[in-house]
């Protein structure tokens, strides 16, 4: 069985600073007492800035600039159910990044005033950088797939946070369909799922408090954060939901039951930093493997074997389904929390 070391925080500090092959120095483990944040939208108003009302053309997209200095590129199109819809392909000229819900030209044969409505964003890396701060209208409630109109959902989110390299907080609308924004972060619209968390997001982060599933890469890339803090009511982290976060020392599991975590939840950070855990619940977090053996399945009979042998399978294969509810039972408590078993460093705390 894996010993698991409960060191003191100088103990671990002292290990961190004699890690000579790390090429940058990692933070200390934050003292900070632990925090709740409440499950509550960021009450956001878009105020837009001015557009101006002339465009240049960049390539096949029209490139806007807008009166806090921000530039974005389009895609015009008309859908046979939005009507004529803007498709944000590129923003660059600004930190701080409101993306309006309409943008206003003119027909280039008329000169008639055209409206479209921005539906979704499609972001390239080369042309996010320096956005720290973003802001989204509510109108975003399609993004493509295959060049059609679909439903924005978490992965389309994740996808955009991935593009984004320096921003530090997204923000919603107040009103966006089925997700909203709490302390720069998505969320969904009732609370449950934190969808995933900017790539620049600094120190330490506190998962809202109603929030039950830590959706898969959430945290990717997060490489600014020093700590998380996962709410009691957790009972789901997903795959890759905390990787690649390179200054990450410091995990609050604040769950007294271990929550149902994916065997890569944690990525390196597992063998690397420190993972506290409420006191007494250590069982919970690092069963015992079970010593148990797999039942066999019985071998089925001859299509032409006599009656007897079939009624024996019968009741062998009985016995073989119960016996194996009963293991994958016994298993499930033991693989549930898959995710901490590479945690080397280990405190038990009242939180």
């Amino acid at each position: 069985m894996k010993k698991f070391a409960f060191l003191p925080l100088a103990a671990l500090l002292m290990l961190a600073s004699c890690k000579s092959d790390d090429p940058t120095p990692r933070p200390e483990v934050p003292t900070d007492p632990v925090a709740t944040v409440p499950s509550q939208a960021d009450d956001v108003t878009l105020n837009a800035p001015e557009q101006y009302p002339d465009y240049e053309l960049d390539g096949s997209l029209y490139r806007f600039t807008y009166a806090n200095g921000q530039q974005i590129s389009y895609t015009l199109t008309t859908d046979a159910t939005q009507g004529n819809v803007a498709r944000v392909r590129k923003i660059a000229g600004a930190s701080e990044v409101i993306i309006p819900s309409v943008v206003n030209t003119k027909a280039a044969s008329t000169g008639e005033p055209l409206q479209y409505k921005v539906v979704c964003l499609d972001l390239f890396l080369d042309t996010a950088e320096g956005v720290v701060s973003l802001t989204l209208p509510k109108t975003a409630v399609a993004g493509y797939d295959n060049s059609a109109l679909s439903e924005v959902n978490g992965a389309w989110f994740r996808r955009q946070l991935e593009m984004l390299p320096d921003l530090e907080k997204i923000e919603l609308e107040s009103g966006f369909p089925k997700f909203c924004s709490i302390d720069g972060a998505i969320y969904s619209a009732d609370y449950k799922t934190l969808v995933g968390v900017p790539r620049a997001a600094k120190g330490v982060f506190t998962i809202a408090e109603d929030t039950q599933v830590v959706a898969e890469h959430a945290f990717y890339y997060c490489n600014s954060i020093t700590a998380i803090t996962f709410p009691a009511g957790v009972n789901e982290i997903q795959a890759g939901a905390v990787t690649f976060n390179d200054m990450l020392v410091l995990i609050n599991m604040m769950p007294e039951t271990a929550p149902k975590t994916a065997e890569d939840a944690f990525g390196e950070m597992a063998r690397t930093g420190l993972l506290r855990i409420p006191s007494g619940s250590y069982d919970s977090y690092f069963p015992v493997k079970p010593e148990v053996e797999a039942p066999v399945a019985p071998t089925e009979p001859a299509y032409d074997a006599p009656d007897e042998e079939w009624e024996q399978y019968d009741i062998l294969l009985a016995e073989y389904e119960t016996a194996k509810a009963e293991y994958d039972a016994v298993m499930a408590e033991y693989e549930n929390p898959a995710g901490f078993r590479d945690f080397t460093n280990v405190e038990q705390v009242n939180f």
